[in-house]
């Protein structure tokens, strides 16, 4: 839904746009790099409005959900219980697996795969961090604007 809405709003401005940069470049209006640079600020100008579009999306949907929060008493129980399952996580790998390790030298504490990373997440969404915990991924989107800015 957000998603299909953020998709309505660009792609008409992104297309016009190009469109009518590759017009003017077929009809030699202008050169081609006068083309690329257009269509890199078409590309950043849709950014821009995506970001835009999350942070507003994004905002609406926290604060839906931490206003179901406050009236549901069940929700509340399992919002603690999450964040306080997960900070006791967050302790044993940080000072539990070390003091096991120091003192049972020679063994080997298995890994724990991607439950820190996990719990890290969770910890961040249950003290309010929920925007940025939904956007946490490998950077793409960054990659992306650091080459259309030159970066």
């Amino acid at each position: 839904m957000v998603l299909s809405g953020v998709v309505a709003a660009v792609i008409p401005l992104l297309l016009k746009t190009a469109l009518d940069a590759f017009d003017r470049h077929e009809r030699k209006e202008s050169s081609r790099e006068q083309f690329e640079a257009e269509l890199k600020a078409a590309m950043l100008s849709a950014l821009k409005e995506v970001e835009i579009a999350w942070v507003e999306a994004s905002t609406k949907q926290f604060s839906a959900f931490m206003a179901a929060a406050e009236k549901s008493r069940i929700f509340q129980i399992g919002w603690v219980v999450t964040l306080v399952t997960q900070l006791a996580v967050l302790l044993w790998h940080q000072v539990g697996i070390p003091a096991w390790a120091y003192f049972h030298p020679g063994q080997s504490w298995p890994s724990s795969g991607t439950t820190v990373e996990w719990a890290y997440l969770l910890v961040g969404g249950c003290v309010g961090l929920g925007p940025l915990v939904f956007r946490s991924g490998n950077g793409k989107a960054t990659e992306l604007i650091g080459r259309l800015t030159g970066r």
